[in-house]
């Protein structure tokens, strides 16, 4: 399933894709996004099909096998594997890595590392080294290019000193292009010795650092050679830095995304929810423009790895707050909300095609997903042609999902009640849309599952109701008799959890009904169990106007069978209401057997005929199982009118 089709949408979108490829793979001069931790280099000379190798799970003692069966391997992550004293094994067997990721695996000394001279992508963070010896033999790797020593650290948490005790070994890597300490304790005289000692440095990871909010610094450092070098510090001071920042942490091949990224895209949504200072039109822009890259980027399928939806959630979080807050509403043209929609409901589509169990990154994706979608539907008309698609889709989702009670449950029923409030009969719904959402979500209210519906999902649930018989008032392919089994659902509702206010307010929904109800569809409220619910709740004082409201425009609309007649009634019902309501007043105190007899002798008075009247109907529509009755002659009928009715 997806959206409609447009060439020139997916013209756009492709465009957009292989513009983002193109930023990733472009701006190397010295090999950063190249060599970055993850990106495949290939082997000179291989022995084996296997020249890269991510391991999700490890048995203990299989170090040195690995390294005997794959004689080539080049690439190697243990990112998260516990491998603690294996590691000399690790070096020893696998001397021609030339990337090697062994975060948050347990290694506390990297001693035996110099075995592998090759190594030019080293990914050591999350890793605690507790003095310089720990980290020395770092120093024999020649060709490192690449270096992560950062550290995941909370908002206030402490830092790490892993920075500390490179510096303190006075040593050098004469070939570092790029190294990364967030989250370490470096100060501006660190990283004046980091610049002195390290000439082909070209990037420096200082986000979630003592200097992460610095001024922006970029300087020439003189290397061995003629050219000059730019050095550039990723920092998070404003909303440009960082958006260049957030290019170097998105799509890793070979490991799980960084603590940067959060640390960026936390600081992302609070500038732009930040009124004080204001974000000026370029940094809006630009923001857009890179949401929507990333969006591109993870478009295609392979590319929603779960590794990466975390970036994909955070994303969508901030093209939420775009939409929400009202002064970027301009930056927001009618081809970015269709890219970004049509991204979206592709995300949603495909996680519902793998059959998997959502876990908590899933849910969040979703939960994003929808939150966007449903506020596009609310503002914008540019989804309009494919809101049948969309609700079908967010019945299927409710159908899945098993907490009632989650905000992702209650998201959707949002959505579809927007979504079909935004339709109109011009439109032309399919009678799948009918079917799909009163029959399937009936079908799961029905029985047990009522008992985790919450009143106010209730609520939502009969406005969604309404809204399909507002849409399918003159289809002749739509079945009325869905309308018949949702009513018994929300009686049932209130027969089993609803308390007289909550009861109140679905009564005056179900009267809303009888403005598109077919005059057929009116016998459920006679049927045994409706009727004697709603008998009941004529006796009780909190319950009785509500109640005979609802049962006197059902005996006047079911009558006239014209909802411009039944207007036309309007002043007189309400006469009629205030008549009935005398004739019941205090019927609460009497028992059952004492309630025919007050009743007659209420009659022989001769001062309510005119409730009577309906009354008399109303048993009458029970005993002949909702089969019409003469139009009583009375001061209050209406005028039996044959209109045609009009929007």
């Amino acid at each position: 399933m997806a959206l409609n089709n447009n060439s020139s949408f997916l013209i756009t979108v492709k465009s957009l894709r292989k513009k983002a490829e193109n930023q990733l793979a472009n701006n190397l001069k010295y090999g950063f996004k190249g060599w970055r931790i993850g990106d495949k280099i290939p082997p000179e000379s291989s022995e084996s099909i296997f020249d890269e190798l991510y391991i999700s799970r490890f048995i203990p003692a299989w170090v040195r096998p690995l390294g005997e069966m794959l004689p080539s391997l080049t690439c190697l992550c243990l990112e998260a594997i516990h491998i603690g004293n294996e590691f000399v094994d690790l070096c020893e067997t696998c001397p021609n890595l030339k990337k090697l990721n062994i975060s948050k695996s347990g290694v506390i000394n990297l001693t035996g590392i110099s075995k592998m001279p090759n190594l030019e992508v080293l990914d050591i963070s999350n890793l605690r080294f507790n003095n310089k010896e720990a980290i020395q033999e770092i120093f024999d790797l020649k060709k490192l290019r690449v270096l992560d020593i950062g550290t995941s650290r909370a908002p206030r948490g402490p830092y790490s000193n892993n920075i500390k005790h490179y510096l303190s070994c006075g040593q050098n890597h004469k070939e570092l292009r790029f190294i990364d300490v967030y989250g370490n304790n470096i100060s501006d005289s660190d990283l004046e010795r980091l610049v002195d000692t390290h000439p082909m440095l070209v990037k420096i990871g200082l986000i979630s650092t003592p200097l992460e909010k610095e001024p922006s610094m970029k300087f020439t450092q003189p290397p061995p050679s003629n050219e000059q070098i730019t050095i550039e510090f990723l920092t998070i001071q404003n909303m440009q830095c960082c958006l260049s920042a957030l290019g170097n942490y998105v799509r890793p091949r070979m490991a799980r995304e960084k603590h940067p990224l959060l640390c960026i895209f936390r600081e992302i949504k609070r500038q732009l929810r930040s009124s004080s200072p204001v974000l000026d039109g370029k940094d809006v822009r630009d923001c857009f423009r890179v949401m929507l890259e990333l969006l591109a980027l993870k478009y295609n399928e392979p590319l929603l790895k779960k590794e990466t939806y975390k970036s994909t959630i955070l994303t969508i979080s901030v093209l939420n707050i775009l939409t929400s807050i009202r002064r970027y509403a301009s930056y927001w043209y009618k081809e970015v909300q269709l890219h970004a929609a049509s991204a979206l409901f592709r995300f949603v589509v495909y996680c519902n095609i793998k059959k998997e169990p959502m876990d908590s990154y899933e849910y969040k994706l979703k939960h994003g997903a929808w939150t966007f979608l449903s506020t596009i539907v609310g503002r914008s008309v540019v989804l309009n042609q494919d809101l049948d698609k969309l609700c079908n889709e967010a019945v299927e989702e409710i159908i899945v999902l098993t907490n009632m009670q989650s905000p992702l449950y209650q998201l959707l029923l949002n959505f579809l009640q927007r979504a079909l409030r935004k339709m109109t009969p011009e439109m032309k719904p399919s009678a799948t849309v009918q079917s799909q959402i009163l029959g399937k979500l009936t079908d799961m209210l029905s029985g047990n599952m009522i008992e985790g519906f919450f009143p106010n999902l209730m609520v939502k649930f009969t406005d969604i109701v309404y809204e399909l018989m507002r849409l399918g008032r003159h289809r002749r392919n739509w079945d009325h008799s869905l309308y018949n089994k949702s009513i018994r659902v929300i009686v049932e509702y209130m027969i089993e959890r609803g308390d007289r206010p909550f009861r109140n307010i679905l009564l005056g929904k179900l009267e809303r009904f009888l403005k598109y109800m077919a005059s057929t569809v009116c016998r459920v409220f006679f049927e045994r169990r409706i009727h004697l619910f709603l008998k009941e709740l004529m006796i009780h004082v909190d319950t009785r106007r509500e109640t005979i409201s609802l049962l006197i425009k059902v005996y006047m609309f079911k009558e006239v069978r014209t909802y411009v007649t039944y207007v036309s009634a309007i002043p007189k019902y309400n006469v009629l209401i205030d008549e009935t309501m005398e004739v019941l007043d205090g019927i609460e105190n009497y028992t059952v057997d004492a309630f025919e007899p007050y009743l007659r002798l209420m009659r022989e008075t001769d001062l309510w005929t005119n409730a009577f009247t309906f009354l008399d109907w109303q048993k009458a529509q029970v005993n002949q199982n909702g089969v019409s009755i003469a139009w009583p002659e009375i001061e209050y009928a209406p005028r039996p009118k044959r209109r045609r009715i009009d929007n």
